[in-house]
Formats: C-alpha cells, sequence, structure tokens
C-alpha cells in the first residue's frame, strides 16, 4: 500500500466532540477532488491534543499520497469555513494562533512520526465490510498489523466482525486495528459504531 506523502495538515477543531471529528473528516474526504487530491491515497486521523490550559482538543492529521502542500491547504480551508476550525497548520502556512495553533501542530507531530492517531479514513478502508480475516485486512488496506486487547498478534485466519466500523491507530510507525475477542471464533475493532450480532453476521 502506498504511504501517506511527506505533506501533512494539522486542523484543530477545538473541544467538539469526536463523532464532530469524524464528520469534519467525511467533509475533507468529500471535497478531496476540488483540491486535486485522490482520495483512495489519503490518511485522515484524530489527534486528542490537551492544550496548556487543560482543554481537550479534537485534531484532524491529513495527508494524501503525492499531494502538496498548498493542495492540503485548500482542502482543509473547506473545513475551516464550514466547521468553524480554529487553526490550520500546512507546512509553514498557517492561520489560528495560540494554543489552537499548537494543537494543530502537535497533531501534525504525532502523525509525522506515527507514534499516535486514530485513524478515520486510509487507503482500502472502503472495502472493509463484513467479516474479514486478519490477513485480508492487511492485505487489502494500509493496515499493517491487527492485534488482540493484550497485544497478541493475530493469526492471519483469525476472523474479525468489521461492522463497516474501522479506527486503527498509528503505534511505533506502525497501523495498528485493536480487536477484541468476542467468542465464537470472531473479533470485533475495539471500537465499534453500535453493538454487533455475533451470529449472521457477513
Amino acid at each position: 500500500m502506498t504511504r501517506g506523502s511527506v505533506v501533512i495538515a494539522g486542523v484543530d477543531l477545538g473541544t467538539v466532540p469526536l463523532d464532530a471529528a469524524d464528520g469534519a473528516a467525511d467533509l475533507i474526504v468529500d471535497a478531496a477532488h476540488t483540491a486535486g487530491i485522490d482520495p483512495s491515497g489519503m490518511f485522515i486521523d484524530t489527534h486528542r491534543i490537551v492544550t496548556r490550559s487543560g482543554d481537550l482538543h479534537n485534531v484532524l492529521a491529513v495527508s494524501a499520497a503525492g499531494a502538496h502542500d498548498w493542495q492540503l491547504w485548500r482542502l482543509c480551508a473547506t473545513v475551516m469555513r464550514r466547521r468553524s476550525a480554529c487553526a490550520i497548520s500546512v507546512g509553514r502556512h498557517s492561520v489560528g494562533s495560540g494554543e489552537d495553533l499548537e494543537a494543530a501542530r502537535s497533531a501534525v507531530a504525532e502523525r509525522t512520526t506515527r507514534i499516535a492517531g486514530r485513524c478515520v479514513h486510509f487507503p482500502g478502508v472502503e472495502s472493509l465490510i463484513g467479516t474479514m480475516t486478519a490477513g485480508q485486512i492487511i492485505a487489502e488496506s494500509a493496515i499493517d498489523v491487527v492485534v488482540e486487547v493484550g497485544g497478541t498478534v493475530l493469526e492471519p485466519d483469525a476472523e474479525i466482525v468489521t461492522g463497516g466500523h474501522v479506527r486503527p491507530r498509528w503505534e511505533f510507525g506502525a497501523l495498528t486495528l485493536h480487536v477484541q475477542h468476542e467468542g465464537q471464533g470472531l473479533h470485533l475493532p475495539f471500537e465499534v459504531a453500535r453493538p454487533l450480532p455475533l451470529t449472521n453476521v457477513s
């Protein structure tokens, strides 16, 4: 899989809830073509950044294979206009100030080093639907490893009921999907959109 480009944008959304941050990520994906960016090569993460004043901000880190800084700037400005983002940082370009801009830059740093960040959109995410094996998830998406809560790496034939909601995290340089065992030989992503039945799922 092609990884994100070295150009990474940080978009501080302020003290919004996580679902609002996910909605902003969806907006960026929908607007990607207007900036000449192929959304299939995009990574969009949410980062929880605690500011100096103690507020918890949800910040997006956005990258796209082969994208220039001006393209990401144009794309992220869509969020600034429609979702009242607090700050944007792309390379040497920025808008916003103080703790808001610091939060945007912190998210960029976390994404650059791949030490943190919850991926909402990433290459191959649209194919992760239904029940899949760990091997299939790794082969068909940018996810590097599937790990059971507690640290055990799943065997390639272990089955995961995705529920169409897969949120891997950057950890130690790898995009890692955490899952939990739910019986009947099946696993669920640690983060699920809603309770899922474990019978007759596909």
